[in-house]
């Protein structure tokens, strides 16, 4: 019977468990901190696996870089005039660091191509719509990217 015991509190006190509840309380304690460290920042936190995070960092920051470089060669130069706001918002990204996003394109490329193909479908879309003079199924895309958007940046705002 005493081994019983003796082997009980040599797991509980001071064996695995009791180190798996110290590793579980830093990280509890971690998370706080980095919670409070955001809120003072005035970010919010968002916690997600990494392979979520990798396929939503493509749509939201790798697309949209590529799409901005994009943007800007497709401009011709002598355009330069016509330049405003619009065009320097969406070809913004274009300025950017590139041996970084080298980098982040080539370390996420399977979720980037699959980004990639998405717009591609929905761009298709808008192009066939307006090349065969579809105002109604324009105006809907249209709509429903307004929609999009919206839920996607003005609800978070």
């Amino acid at each position: 019977m005493s081994n019983y015991y003796t082997n009980a509190t040599r797991v509980f006190f001071g064996g695995p468990v009791t180190k798996t509840v110290k590793v579980l309380i830093a990280i509890n304690i971690a998370v706080f901190v980095l919670q409070t460290l955001a809120g003072l920042l005035g970010s919010l936190p968002v916690w997600m696996d990494a392979q979520v995070h990798d396929r939503w960092a493509a749509a939201t920051s790798h697309l949209p870089y590529l799409l901005s470089n994009a943007l800007s060669l497709a401009t011709p130069t002598e355009a330069r005039a016509l330049v405003g706001p619009g065009y320097r918002s969406a070809s913004r990204l274009a300025g950017g660091f590139t041996p970084m996003m080298l980098d982040v394109l080539f370390s996420n490329r399977d979720n980037v191509l699959e980004a990639v193909g998405r717009f591609r479908r929905e761009l298709d879309s808008l192009e066939a719509a307006l090349r065969l003079g579809d105002e109604d199924a324009l105006r809907m895309s249209l709509e429903r990217s307004a929609r999009q958007f919206s839920e996607l940046v003005e609800a978070k705002s």
